[in-house]
């Protein structure tokens, strides 16, 4: 009886929960900032929502990685070189049918520090602006998958 009760003991001390945290919504804190980007002397402003403060600048990246499996495409950085830009064409973000292009990005400066994410649809539109009626809906679904990122892993 006592090798029993011992080996319980030791097993229920020894456990680790497998299930992750999930931290608080105040918790995470995040901007929507207006970037612009010129290009051929044509100025387009686009909306990202950015989450700081982060581990590492890959960290939305990674949430996006453990969630939806393997991105369609990778180019160098828009903000640094070492930290790649990586996109997801055809994201099924809110878990229906509905198709998303998410850009996710980030810095890691002495001035800057954050973890990116833009949202469009398939035609390119912008859906972090004030006008979109399901903005709110997608800054609730991207701050989710970011409390319940999982472990972090190098793109």
């Amino acid at each position: 009886m006592k090798h029993l009760l011992l080996l319980t003991i030791l097993t229920l001390t020894s456990c680790t929960p497998t299930k992750e945290l999930i931290i608080p919504r105040s918790q995470i804190h995040y901007q929507l900032v207006e970037r612009a980007f010129v290009e051929n002397n044509d100025t387009t402003y686009v909306n990202e929502l950015q989450f700081d403060p982060v581990a590492s600048a890959t960290d939305f990246q990674s949430a996006m990685y453990n969630n939806f499996g393997k991105w369609d495409v990778k180019y160098d950085g828009k903000y640094n070189p070492n930290i790649a830009q990586i996109i997801w064409e055809h994201c099924k973000l809110l878990g229906t049918e509905e198709e998303f292009y998410i850009l996710t990005d980030g810095e890691e400066s002495a001035t800057e520090y954050f973890s990116a994410v833009m949202v469009f649809d398939q035609n390119g539109k912008d859906l972090l602006t004030k006008d979109n009626p399901s903005r709110d809906l997608l800054i609730e679904r991207l701050i989710v998958i970011m409390q319940n990122k999982g472990p972090h892993r190098n793109l």
